[in-house]
């Protein structure tokens, strides 16, 4: 595989994320090492040596020099997002009832961290529930705001003040 052609250090996390979210390495514990990922995955040592480093930071891993990679502890989360309406917003009940629709498909496709999301708007407010594994509450923040900022899209929130939304997160 040439270099332009090789994925991206992004990518990879988001596909090991995922197969961590699977289940697939609880049975040990054990992530692939850098030259396993270097691999599957037709990166260099480097990049994926960045892929573990960064799923190390969002505390998915520990990393010990001279030691496997292992999986850190999960925990499910609920999360909540709240965004306030501001002045101008037009949507209807229908409105309302599809732009809530829109924001959980958004949050389903936007992250791969066991998202189950439900939605509910009303002329004030819209509120999006999410129930994500994480290993902290910080984790589960982040991925509620990786979601939100996901669902970012002019189209679908004129009147809504998405910069502003609250995020909360507490463990189930």
């Amino acid at each position: 595989m040439t270099s332009s052609a090789a994925p991206s250090a992004a990518a990879v996390a988001r596909r090991l994320r995922a197969r961590i979210l699977a289940g697939e390495f609880d049975g040990t514990g054990v992530v692939p090492s850098r030259g396993q990922l270097a691999d599957t995955e037709g990166i260099t040592v480097e990049v994926a040596s960045l892929v573990l480093r960064a799923l190390e930071a969002d505390g998915w891993v520990w990393l010990h020099q001279g030691r496997r990679t292992r999986l850190r502890p999960r925990r499910l989360f609920e999360v909540s997002v709240t965004v306030a309406r501001t002045e101008g917003a037009g949507d209807g009940p229908a409105g309302l009832r599809e732009l809530a629709g829109r924001a959980v498909a958004s949050a389903a496709a936007a992250e791969p961290a066991g998202v189950v999301a439900e939605a509910s708007a009303s002329q004030q407010r819209l509120v999006l529930r999410l129930r994500v594994q994480a290993t902290s509450w910080a984790g589960a923040t982040r991925i509620a705001e990786a979601v939100l900022e996901s669902m970012d899209e002019p189209w679908s929130w004129d009147g809504w003040d998405l910069p502003g939304a609250a995020v909360s997160a507490k463990p189930t």
